[in-house]
């Protein structure tokens, strides 16, 4: 028999299998023709040169490139990072009215429409006030964490009731917010927003206040940006960030887009937190918070491991048990891991004289995982 030109009688003697000859064959043959189509789609879906533009010292590329495949790629990427909820969650109804909450409207650093809650203190004016900035995640808005907000007043002992603001932006596209959701847009989303909440405690006539971002999944990403090109007139005193991750390229190819690790280029939304998380300033506290069953938990100890690198003097870590992505802020350790976490960087108590048994450390760690037959008996609780 022939294949492929060769006269296989003539290995007959040496064990030779005509199967294995063809079976590689086509391997071979499938692997050239995917390096010819890698290779043509990298030319296809390339951005083209001009629409590319300086910002500052850095080249950008246009958020809405010309070529027709690279419009094609973008939209699907963005469709898949962004799920926006437009609606107002009817569970924050009550919150809003016993918060006291305020609607506030603004723009972006490009002119997008913005809107906001704002939770004001209610207390003296000579009192240090704890002002909360919430970034939100990737498929919800800011009504959903109105209910957190009023958690948090009311049984964070850290926060002592009303010494405490809050400022819950929706981003681009999400909620009430005008706009489409993208990379760029969101972090000029978060610059925006902090200079909309120092504006609105100013009026307020809070001149003491401990400032403090948090960023939940997506919102992490935004609130690692900010600060690691934060104005020099700008104070953050402590950063919270649950659930967030290493980079989008990371998360695609973890999941169903497996391709991204042979073919980066395909991505435009690069989110790569993991580069910039060096950038904070190095006397920041940061906490990294997931839960034992949230599979974004190697990312945040890959993030708080690239902080310890450049001598991060201020980094804590809290694996809490049962927390999975959604669940996490549930679980009954939460709230007191976050509460010890700010009185020993804000209230400037001790870390390691303290007697509470708490899922938190002072290293990147895991800290323990909890039975699951411990866990279903408490999500049959929360439900």
């Amino acid at each position: 028999m022939v294949h492929f030109g060769i006269d296989e009688s003539k290995f007959a003697k040496t064990g030779y299998k005509p199967e294995l000859r063809q079976n590689t064959a086509v391997v071979f043959m499938f692997y050239l023709h995917f390096t010819l189509f890698s290779c043509l789609l990298s030319v296809l879906a390339a951005p083209d040169q001009n629409v590319r533009h300086v910002v500052g010292m850095e080249a950008t590329i246009s958020t809405k490139p010309s070529n027709p495949l690279r419009r094609t790629l973008s939209k699907v990427e963005r469709e898949s990072i962004y799920q926006p909820d437009r609606g107002i969650a009817f569970s924050s109804v009550g919150p809003f009215n016993r918060l006291g909450a305020e609607i506030v409207k603004y723009k972006s650093g490009d002119g997008t429409d913005l809107h906001a809650y704002y939770v004001p203190p209610s207390v003296g004016k000579d009192d240090t006030v704890y002002a909360v900035l919430y970034f939100h995640g990737s498929n919800l808005n800011n009504s959903h964490f109105l209910t957190e907000a009023e958690r948090w007043r009311e049984k964070l002992g850290f926060f002592n009731g009303k010494r405490t603001a809050f400022f819950l932006p929706s981003y681009r596209g999400y909620g009430l917010s005008q706009g489409t959701p993208s990379e760029q847009g969101l972090y000029e989303d978060g610059k925006a927003s902090i200079a909309q909440f120092r504006d609105l405690l100013w009026r307020d006539k809070v001149t003491k206040y401990k400032m403090i971002v948090f960023g939940w999944s997506l919102g992490g990403a935004v609130a690692i940006d900010l600060l690691s090109k934060l104005d020099p007139d700008v104070t953050v005193d402590a950063l919270i960030l649950e659930g967030t991750f290493t980079s989008m390229l990371d998360v695609a190819a973890d999941t169903t887009l497996r391709v991204v690790k042979h073919a980066p280029w395909l991505f435009t939304e690069r989110w790569d937190s993991i580069k910039k998380i060096s950038k904070l300033p190095k006397d920041l506290p940061i906490i990294f918070i997931s839960g034992d069953r949230d599979k974004s938990g190697k990312y945040s100890r890959r993030l708080c491991e690239a902080v310890d690198k450049v001598k991060h003097s201020k980094t804590f870590r809290a694996v809490i048990p049962c927390g999975d992505h959604l669940n996490t802020r549930q679980q009954h350790e939460y709230l007191p891991v976050v509460s010890r976490f700010l009185e020993v960087v804000i209230g400037e108590k001790s870390f390691e004289t303290d007697d509470k048994v708490l899922p938190i450390s002072k290293n990147c760690g895991d800290v323990g995982k909890q039975d699951q037959a411990e866990c279903n008996a408490r999500n049959l609780q929360q439900h």
